[in-house]
């Protein structure tokens, strides 16, 4: 009949940790050992606890050392770790203790202001920072213009979320606009936002008038297209002004819809006009969207 063996003691130690609440903390276990000569034991499981509750387990190396990266649930700022060898046929358990301290930071954001015109295009931009200056990473920030979604964009390594393509809408025209941006927040890093200026300019009108030849007493018709920049979208419904060698001749308003968008046409008869040649202007005198402008050609007679 087999004597049964009495398993070798062991021993064990931790050493406490400490990480931000939702991100990776490195819990560690040291020299697992047979106590009679001290030898290392290898490939040996670790059980390891937090709050009492088994968190993952760890094989010990050559070095009798093991190692569980663990991602810091929400929770109670001290938590109790314990690591633990089972023990097994030949050699009998172990443990030890430590504490994790688990941090909540407070969060400093920076904005920026942008100045640019209707149509244009700009850069939405913030910068978030742990209180102690340190940049954060991969936080989603919110950014938002007048109370409107734009869009969400992560944090770099230096926590900027920038989105370089926002293309600026007509809204109620020039003035500023409130750039909004937001970190909502996480059990790790306190909620914060921070707002900056989008001082907006109207649009650059392009006007664009055709050049006209037509026999002195024939009827000219004039006719120009009005576009602004940057996007050149067509300026339907809004009011021109002719004039003919400085001189007025007739408001016009601009087609809409299916009827020449953006086109002001005038007939003219030319009957009053000494042959040669003459300056067209189409003038435009601005609004709340688009600058002042104009655009002209020449009027031959012959």
């Amino acid at each position: 009949m087999a004597v049964p063996i009495n398993p070798a003691p062991t021993t064990l130690w931790t050493v406490n940790r400490e990480g931000t609440i939702t991100e990776e903390v490195i819990l560690r276990q040291y020299d697992l050992k047979r106590t009679t000569d001290n030898a290392l034991l290898v490939n040996k499981t670790i059980i390891y606890r937090v709050d009492g509750t088994e968190v993952g387990t760890a094989q010990t190396n050559s070095g009798g050392d093991s190692a569980l990266t663990w991602i810091i649930p929400a929770g109670s700022a001290s938590r109790p770790i314990s690591v633990e060898f089972a023990g097994d046929e030949v050699y009998s358990a172990s443990s030890a203790s430590a504490t994790l301290s688990c941090y909540t930071w407070a969060t400093k954001m920076a904005s920026f202001d942008r100045t640019v015109r209707i149509s244009g295009r700009t850069e939405l931009k913030a910068r978030l920072l742990r209180s102690d200056n340190v940049p954060l990473y991969n936080k989603t920030i919110n950014f938002y213009v007048d109370g409107t979604f734009v869009i969400a964009r992560p944090t770099n390594t230096d926590g900027y979320a920038s989105y370089p393509y926002y293309d600026v809408p007509d809204g109620a025209g020039a003035g500023t606009r409130t750039i909004l941006s937001e970190w909502p927040g996480n059990a790790g890093y306190a909620a914060i936002s921070k707002t900056a200026t989008l001082t907006v300019q109207k649009a650059i009108p392009y006007i664009w008038v055709m050049p006209r030849s037509v026999p002195r007493g024939g009827i000219a018709k004039f006719y120009a297209y009005f576009r602004r920049l940057y996007d050149y979208k067509k300026q339907e419904g809004k009011t021109v002004s002719w004039y003919l060698d400085g001189t007025w001749v007739a408001d016009v308003t601009t087609g809409s819809g299916s009827v020449d968008p953006g086109i002001a046409r005038y007939n003219y008869d030319t009957s009053g006009l000494s042959v040669g040649d003459h300056i067209l202007r189409c003038e435009f005198a601005g609004d709340a969207w688009v600058d002042a402008g104009a655009g002209q050609a020449t009027l031959t007679i012959y």
